[in-house]
């Protein structure tokens, strides 16, 4: 078993891409300077997001193994390249660091600030339950709409999950709105992507095959246009101390998604699930521009 073939199972590129927003989570709630134990609990974090989203990953494939056989046969499983067994070790392993790193973060937590960090704990416990349900039982990968909002739900705990380092998110009404923004941006992706891959979908049951193409895609319109609302939100509301003039800051967010209308009606889903995905890009970044010049 290859390093590089095992680097490749979990899929790399995917985490890289949603570990800055445990950072951004941790920096809305906490702009100020961190101490030593502040950064040191946001990167225990960012270790066990890193630990989840592997282990999920690998579970993926590894309950896709036939599916894949047909769909992706050079991903490392169904190529031979990394062994079942193998696979199921490296889920073991990443389970236990994303685990043991929460653990490690709580008991900081705890010393710092005499509680324990339950709103973390029922994050990470949250998404656990989420990744079952939707790997093994009852699937909800296979059952359309409800999968899509399963792994929404999961983005947006991420940010949530690096809040929790420094906050009990009570009074973090900003920190909701940004992981409202990435849930439901996301959601409106995964369902143009289910449009994107209907013909490689075989053996799957998603949303654009319940419904069909047209139906799907307006769906996922209006969800992209919530997503836009609560980008916009705490500019209205104050939220964080902002002001409306900061609003300027989330204009190519609200642009990319306002517009998303023409490749959907186009049928482009490729084009439109990565416009959204850019789109929520912008809105995270947007946030964090508002909450350094606030």
């Amino acid at each position: 078993m290859a390093l590089g073939h095992s680097l490749k199972l979990v899929r790399p590129k995917n985490i890289a891409m949603a570990l800055p927003t445990v950072v951004l989570g941790a920096y809305i709630v906490q702009p100020q300077q961190w101490s030593i134990i502040d950064a040191g609990m946001v990167c225990l974090n960012v270790l066990s997001v890193t630990g989840f989203m592997a282990a999920g990953n690998i579970l993926n494939d590894l309950v896709d193994f036939e599916t894949d056989k047909v769909n992706h046969p050079d991903r490392p499983l169904p190529a031979g390249q990394v062994s079942i067994n193998s696979a199921k070790k490296i889920v073991a392993a990443a389970t236990f660091i994303s685990f043991f790193s929460m653990l490690l973060c709580s008991i900081l937590f705890y010393r710092q600030s005499s509680t324990l960090p339950l709103i973390s704990m029922a994050i990470w416990l949250a998404a656990c339950i989420l990744m079952i349900t939707y790997e093994l039982g009852p699937t909800t990968k296979n059952q359309g709409l409800k999968g899509n909002i399963s792994i929404s739900v999961m983005v947006g705990l991420v940010i949530l999950y690096g809040a929790s380092a420094l906050s009990d998110l009570y009074n973090s009404p900003l920190v909701l709105a940004a992981a409202a923004t990435a849930a439901l941006a996301n959601l409106a992706r995964e369902i143009l992507k289910d449009c994107q891959d209907i013909e490689g979908d075989v053996g799957r049951n998603t949303l654009p095959m319940q419904v069909g193409l047209g139906k799907a895609r307006m769906i996922a319109y209006p969800i992209a246009l919530a997503a836009m609302v609560f980008a916009a939100l705490p500019y209205y509301l104050g939220w964080g101390g902002f002001g409306l003039e900061l609003l300027i800051i989330q204009i190519p967010a609200i642009l990319l998604l306002v517009t998303l209308n023409n490749p959907i009606s186009k049928g482009e889903d490729r084009k439109a699930q990565k416009q959204v995905r850019l789109a929520m890009l912008a809105g995270l970044l947007g946030f964090a521009i508002s909450v350094l010049l606030t």
